[in-house]
């Protein structure tokens, strides 16, 4: 099974954790979030925080793991 390659996790109570196969998928999910989200990549058996909210604010960041 090959994972998806890149997450965009969103700080609300409704909005769920989403995985793309691109970063053109994961940029146009982010972009109608961007105020609480971040996207992330899977790289090394990891997920690897690349931008978000968290450049405004370090506390906001939902980590994707679990998915």
């Amino acid at each position: 099974m090959k994972l998806k390659r890149y997450c965009v996790t969103v700080l609300d109570n409704w909005t769920p954790t989403k995985e793309f196969w691109t970063l053109d998928g994961a940029r146009e999910f982010y972009r109608d979030h961007r105020a609480c989200a971040n996207v992330f990549k899977w790289e090394d058996g990891y997920w690897h925080w690349m931008y978000g909210a968290r450049d405004r604010d370090p506390r906001l960041i939902k980590s994707p793991i679990g998915h």
